[in-house]
């Protein structure tokens, strides 16, 4: 339960499905007045990429997210508005102004390895968050919860970085 003194913080995180007709990340309930933070994330759906129900959350700041769905009806759904493009989510919200709309290229989804692929449009596309990601390689923070390693993948203990933060951090498939 999100109370309004609760702050939320979404850094880094996949969620992913390959599931028929379902939602990359979704905010709906009954109570009001969540405070979510929520950067350098990659949402991935088969219906809606993000998905906010028609409820009083505030404040919300979403951005350097890679919002993604493999639907060519439903991009994003957000107070019950549906919107076809990043360009005009941000333009009627605010949020996201620095996203991206990609295939996150993943080594192997099948078998849930969501490490980035070397050819992946999420890498060096996210934002630095002090104390969380000050160890990214690259030009910048790789978008989604591995951080690309350019470490040959026949040792995964040098190759999987994830990022780490005491306020959340994590890897996860969604249905």
């Amino acid at each position: 339960t999100i109370t309004t003194t609760d702050w939320v913080y979404l850094y880094h995180n996949t969620t992913y499905t390959d599931l028929y007709d379902k939602t990359g990340f979704m905010l709906f309930g009954t109570n009001s007045g969540g405070k979510i933070i929520s950067k350098n994330n990659t949402y991935t759906g088969t219906r809606y990429g993000l998905y906010k129900g028609n409820i009083n959350m505030s404040p919300l700041s979403f951005d350097y997210d890679n919002i993604y769905t493999t639907s060519a009806t439903y991009f994003i759904k957000w107070d019950d508005v549906l919107y076809s493009s990043l360009s005009a989510f941000y333009s009627a919200t605010g949020q996201e102004q620095h996203a991206i709309s990609t295939y996150p290229e993943f080594v192997d989804s099948s078998v849930e390895d969501f490490r980035l692929k070397i050819t992946s449009s999420l890498i060096d596309k996210g934002v630095i968050i002090p104390g969380v990601n000050d160890n990214f390689r690259g030009t910048a923070p790789d978008i989604g919860a591995y951080e690309y390693s350019s470490v040959s993948s026949s040792s995964s203990s040098a190759t999987i970085s994830s990022s780490s933060s005491s306020v959340l951090s994590s890897s996860s498939s969604s249905s």
